[in-house]
């Protein structure tokens, strides 16, 4: 388990899943501090993720019907 350390809050940086990481590790009892978020190659809003490589969009075509403006959206979000 690893928590961030208070120096990302105080200049305003929030990890996010898919972050790449440095870490030091405490071996008394399993857990950690992130000390370093390296730089982030792609960040997505919603979810809020970064570093993805692929996503996929996944809609119905005849129930409920095929919205083309969602679909529109979505691509344009990824």
């Amino acid at each position: 388990e690893c928590r961030a350390r208070g120096v990302f809050r105080e200049n305003k940086i929030t990890p996010l899943i898919g972050d790449r990481v440095k870490i030091r590790e405490n071996n008394l009892d399993m857990t950690g501090y992130v000390e370093e978020i390296m730089e982030r190659e792609t960040e997505l809003i919603r979810p809020p993720v970064a570093n993805v490589t692929q996503a996929v969009i996944v809609m119905s075509v005849k129930s409920p019907s095929l919205n083309l403006w969602l679909l529109d959206r979505f691509l344009v979000l990824a």
